[in-house]
């Protein structure tokens, strides 16, 4: 495995004076959100720094999770508030890191990953030997028979991680990979394709390489009628809101609300406010908890009155027209493959499948 090499960051002249060690305690604190802003800038002595411009002097931090494919070093990221990070980029060709999906970008990419021992090298025949291999051919027609969630599926896999020679995903690979919102599957590959699993063997897919250029370059092929669209870019919609809940609520040490009641809130949210709102009232609903917790000391019921509170925000917003603030993905919850793939490559709307509510109108533009 090659070792990939972290660029120093530049420090700022107003935080020169201060040794890397307090330069890392200062970040923590500043994440941490325990001390205020002019508290941080009397305890690190940062004369001359404002309130509103402490973080923009902190310098940026290693993202060990993505390497630059074209610079071959580890990524990077900078705090956008004290509650989130920006998406990962190159310290040195300063590229975001997982924006946008770019089949060409995946095809270079693809002699680096050979290099960096990420596939395997021997003949795909050679694979078929091995007896912890369970080989799952994928033709055309199949293709066609299967669901629409699980023909993205298929190819947000295949994005990610297929072989050089166009044939072989190995679904060892993906675990280095968020592939869904909180990495909880909701399709199921083998059950659509009406394989029984192998649960001793770790699966292989082997795919016309025909397929795999339609995956890679998706178009017509992947195009369902509006109302399946509709339905998975609420579908992910929901699950990212869910893994943001869920954290916000696991970082206030508050026990999250299960059952359906979380789906169906979220659904009536969406068809008035994008995922951005949504964003926005939990942290606001998760913020009211806490003060209630405060006030009387009943952590169970200040939990459950997050959800509900969601719910509220939007009801109240939507009475008095008034507009909802954006909120952006946080590091701790970033954007998953299989949303980047879909709003990126397949809908080719963006970042509109975060900020816009879901719509036939954004998906007809």
């Amino acid at each position: 495995m090659n070792d990939f090499k972290s660029i120093e960051p530049t420090i700022h002249p107003k935080l020169s004076h201060l040794s890397k060690d307090e330069l890392q305690n200062l970040l923590h604190d500043f994440k941490a959100n325990e001390l205020k802003i002019k508290e941080l800038i009397a305890k690190y002595q940062l004369i001359g720094v404002a309130t509103s411009q402490l973080r923009r002097y902190l310098p940026h931090f290693d993202y060990k999770n993505n390497i630059c494919p074209l610079c071959e070093v580890v990524s990077c990221q900078n705090f956008e508030s004290r509650e989130s990070l920006s998406l990962p980029y190159c310290p040195v060709c300063l590229e975001k890191m997982f924006v946008h999906f770019s089949p060409e970008d995946r095809i270079r990419q693809m002699s680096w990953q050979m290099s960096n021992a990420r596939y395997r090298k021997e003949p795909f025949d050679k694979w078929c030997e091995l007896s912890d291999i369970n080989v799952v051919p994928i033709s055309i027609d199949q293709f066609d028979s299967i669901s629409y969630e699980a023909k993205i599926y298929l190819g947000t896999i295949v994005s990610l991680v297929i072989s050089s020679d166009l044939i072989v995903v190995d679904t060892m690979l993906l675990s280095e990979y968020k592939i869904f919102p909180g990495n909880t599957p909701f399709i199921n590959l083998m059950e659509e394709l009406e394989i029984e699993p192998q649960y001793q063997k770790w699966d292989v897919y082997k795919l016309d390489p025909l397929l795999t250029n339609l995956l890679l370059f998706p178009d017509n092929a992947l195009f369902g009628s509006e109302t399946e669209k509709l339905q998975l870019w609420k579908r992910i919609a929901i699950e990212e809101a869910k893994e943001y809940l869920k954290y916000r609520m696991e970082e206030n040490r508050f026990s999250l609300l299960q059952g359906n009641i979380v789906n169906e809130i979220f659904e009536s949210l969406l068809e008035t406010y994008s995922l951005s709102n949504i964003f926005y009232f939990i942290y606001m609903s998760v913020t009211e908890a806490c003060k209630h917790y405060a006030k009387n000391n009943n952590r169970n019921h200040a939990s459950n009155t997050v959800i509900y509170n969601c719910l509220r925000y939007g009801e109240r917003y939507k009475s008095n027209n008034w507009e909802a603030k954006q909120y952006n993905r946080t590091g701790q919850t970033a954007q998953s493959e299989i949303s980047r793939y879909y709003f990126d490559s397949v809908l080719k709307i963006g970042d509109k499948g975060f900020y816009e509510k879901p719509s036939i109108e954004v998906l007809m533009c």
